[in-house]
């Protein structure tokens, strides 16, 4: 079997005044509902499961309401406890050796190709993540705002969503993580803190994540 956790209970506050990022329109239709759509069509997923903000359960699955068999949780204060409690829940639908795959809802143009592409390599790697090339000059600078390093362009990679892994591992690894003091940017670094090696694909320039009012 197949998971994915499509996270959106993020509170969107870099948006301003435009309100939650994933519930803003976006072709005529929520930003979530095109970043859902991907997955559905890509018909590798048996549960999908939508975390959502405090209080917002019923909004997001209204957005979402052309669809139907999907799973909604409330998330946590933080994305990593977000998919911390996603993982939790889903231990009742999924097996050890299951694949779940982690996407930031707010990723609209994720497309079913990539998401193929990354589940054929987790079949043979068992955490996969998709990445671009950095197309800037990218430094390290200190808390005064000055440069530490200056980082070789060719050596520098955006990590993107979604990422996929064994289920029981990840789940094994975001446990130990949640009772640490770290504060991790994303599930591959999860897995590469406990558990060991993360290969990559090449994503898609076009797999953007929506931040800023701009991004739309």
């Amino acid at each position: 079997m197949t998971g994915a956790v499509i996270l959106a209970a993020g509170s969107s506050q870099r948006m301003g005044s435009q309100g939650k990022k994933e519930l803003l329109q976006l072709q005529g239709r929520p930003v979530i509902y095109h970043s859902v759509k991907a997955f559905i069509d890509s018909e590798l997923f048996d549960t999908l499961l939508i975390t959502c903000p405090e209080g917002g359960i019923e909004q997001i699955r209204q957005a979402l309401s052309d669809f139907s068999g999907l799973y909604y949780t409330q998330g946590g204060k933080t994305r990593q406890q977000s998919v911390y409690q996603s993982l939790q829940f889903l231990k009742e639908y999924l097996n050890p050796q299951d694949v779940i795959f982690i996407h930031d809802g707010a990723r609209p143009w994720i497309n079913k190709k990539l998401i193929k592409k990354i589940y054929q390599t987790q079949q043979k790697n068992e955490a996969v993540i998709p990445v671009e090339p950095s197309t800037q000059a990218m430094k390290i600078i200190d808390a005064q705002g000055k440069i530490i390093t200056h980082l070789k362009r060719q050596e520098t990679w955006a990590a993107q969503t979604p990422q996929a892994f064994r289920f029981d591992k990840i789940l094994w690894a975001h446990d130990l993580a949640i009772h640490s003091d770290i504060d991790f940017i994303d599930d591959s670094e999860v897995w590469s803190t406990f558990i060991g090696d993360v290969w990559t694909v090449e994503g898609n320039p076009e797999n953007k994540k929506i931040t800023y009012q701009g991004d739309l």
